[in-house]
């Protein structure tokens, strides 16, 4: 039988509290934050770390899910260690804001899967996502019938065909918002 197995976040936020010697996650987390700009090895040294602390693995040690792509309580550590991350590295003089395009290259250094510019996640059903997609676009154009502008009259003019499709894919005309 397998057992998964996380490091919890825990005994790094004991360490730090009683003064004892930092965990290796948090000093790779310094290390990466004062190399900043010139990056290199620190960022994979903080990648590594983030792995090691937070990937679900089996009792063998194969990976079940990635640190990047936890949810809910499972994410607790990682939400703990962004929020971390992103204070020391605006303690450090960084712009606001520059902490999520830092965190976005630990996570593609962790493994996280790109193609071009695009990141990408776990693979979705191409049906769900289309139809997710379709139904946002239908209630967000019954939603805007009564603003009366040229541009809501515009889109209203392609309403029939949204539903159509929506319909043709699988989708339930009927249980959208209707004006």
């Amino acid at each position: 039988m397998n057992t998964i197995s996380v490091v919890s976040p825990v005994a790094q936020a004991a360490a730090q509290v009683s003064g004892v010697e930092p965990s290796k996650l948090v000093a790779a987390r310094r290390g990466f934050i004062s190399a900043v700009g010139v990056e290199g090895s620190a960022l994979k040294v903080y990648a590594a770390w983030m792995c090691s602390t937070f990937n679900i693995v089996d009792d063998q040690g194969k990976l079940i899910k990635p640190w990047y792509t936890l949810t809910g309580k499972a994410k607790a550590g990682v939400n703990a260690e962004f929020k971390a991350f992103s204070a020391e590295l605006l303690a450090s003089g960084k712009a606001v804001g520059v902490d999520y395009t830092y965190w976005g290259r630990v996570k593609d250094e962790s493994g996280r899967g790109k193609v071009g510019n695009n990141v990408q996640g776990d693979p979705a059903d191409i049906l769900v996502k289309t139809l997710a997609e379709l139904k946002t676009m239908i209630n967000r154009i019954n939603n805007a019938r009564s603003d009366n502008t040229a541009s809501s009259e515009r889109v209203i003019e392609v309403y029939d065909d949204l539903c159509v499709a929506y319909a043709t894919l699988g989708g339930d005309v009927s249980k959208l918002t209707t004006a």
